[in-house]
């Protein structure tokens, strides 16, 4: 049987320094922009990758956990057979090997509350700092096209808010993220201040997805309290297969346009983009459905100019789901989507604490309209994912 080892301020914040700064520094370096394709980027990730399972592998030295280092080696083996089979090699794939090594180091350690938070917000300031110098166009993104929106409110041309990989959606959910946790853990001086600063950026972004996430998250906490404990267990499947829901009805419905405008509002417009890709991945090969395609370029579709619903925009195309489930149903298929799903089931079992239950189906739920959030873009939802997960945060006195 292994013991859970405690970690210390300074060794959680290395940890976390590493998983969080090397994408951005990564992501800083002026080399063909913005781009997954960039060299220094792929290098970042390498290198995370890389300090993330000597970490590992130093755990399992110190532990002797010997049937434990037989299992990572299987899943490292089944990514490697992975990237082996797919026709042209997309970066992207490498994602899977981090997430595996990340839910190992993390479900065998722990990490008092008061750590973990004041780390998130120190990381969560050093981000905000950098997409302020952004949104001022102090510093620059080298060719990036920054995806922020125009309004005229009051007679007053208001810019929205962007995060530092460039888009609303970089900023909107993790500013409110950061606003819950402080608001639920934290008992200093700067709770308030931290909350209100993180809530009028969320708001600055003038998106309504982060706020329709913590109403679900609110609801589904209700349920659970006046329902029972087993509603927990369906949660998260209405979550996973939520993208396909909009698909569904407006099949059924005749594709009548009220139905689409109410989905297309309260998703941002993500359901015209999920509707197309889902045509596409639902006559795909049963070979791509079970195993996937290693990346989403496969899916390039035009969904403003087929469903016509916002003017002006006819000719984008996308190759971004928008939503981190479809995304890995794409790249990994059916067998990763469901194994994840089953994982994130058999973990909730134990977690009976309502304030932990909120952070988790929030973090779910914003996965749904965000593509961003089981990637090195944000490595500290999938931290405390983990963590609450496997109770392994330290409340005071409490396990």
């Amino acid at each position: 049987m292994y013991n859970k080892l405690l970690y210390n301020e300074r060794e959680f914040s290395l940890v976390l320094v590493l998983v969080n700064l090397i994408p951005i520094i990564s992501l800083s370096f002026p080399l063909n922009g913005f781009q997954y394709g960039n060299t220094l980027y792929q290098m970042g990730i390498l290198l995370l990758i890389t300090i993330l399972y000597i970490v590992v592998f130093f755990h399992i030295l110190r532990q002797l956990l010997i049937h434990r280092l037989v299992l990572i080696m299987a899943a490292l083996l089944i990514s490697v057979i992975g990237l082996g089979i797919l026709r042209d090699f997309n970066f992207n794939y490498i994602y899977l090997v981090y997430f595996i090594g990340m839910i190992y180091l993390l479900s065998f350690q722990v990490v008092k509350l008061e750590v973990l938070l004041k780390i998130t917000n120190r990381i969560y300031s050093l981000y905000v700092l950098l997409s302020f110098l952004l949104y001022l166009d102090i510093i620059n993104l080298n060719g990036r096209e920054l995806n922020n929106f125009h309004y005229n409110i009051f007679g007053y041309n208001f810019e929205t808010f962007i995060g530092y990989y460039g888009s609303t959606a970089s900023i909107d959910s993790i500013s409110l993220f950061v606003a819950l946790l402080n608001l639920l853990f934290n008992k200093g001086k700067s709770r308030w201040l931290i909350v209100v600063i993180t809530v009028i950026i969320s708001i600055g972004t003038l998106r309504e997805t982060p706020f329709v996430a913590l109403i679900l998250s609110l609801f589904f906490i209700q349920c659970i309290k006046y329902i029972g404990k087993f509603i927990k267990y369906f949660i998260p499947m209405f979550i996973f297969i939520a993208f396909f829901i909009p698909y569904s009805i407006i099949q059924i419905s005749n594709s009548a346009s009220i139905i689409k405008e109410f989905f297309v509002t309260i998703t941002s417009a993500r359901t015209p983009i999920w509707n197309q890709m889902l045509d596409i991945y639902i006559n795909s090969n049963v070979y791509g459905k079970l195993f996937g395609f290693g990346n989403t370029e496969l899916f390039k579709i035009t969904p403003f100019g087929k469903y016509d619903i916002i003017s002006g925009y006819q000719m984008i195309e996308v190759i971004n789901p928008h939503n981190n489930y479809f995304t890995i149903l794409i790249q990994y298929g059916l067998f990763v989507f469901f194994g994840f799903l089953i994982f994130i089931i058999y973990k909730l079992r134990k977690i009976d604490d309502f304030k932990f239950l909120l952070i988790i189906f929030y973090i779910l739920i914003i996965a749904i309209t965000n593509n961003q959030i089981f990637t090195f873009h944000f490595p500290i939802y999938l931290i405390w994912l983990i963590l609450l997960l496997n109770n392994n945060i330290i409340i005071k006195n409490k396990g």
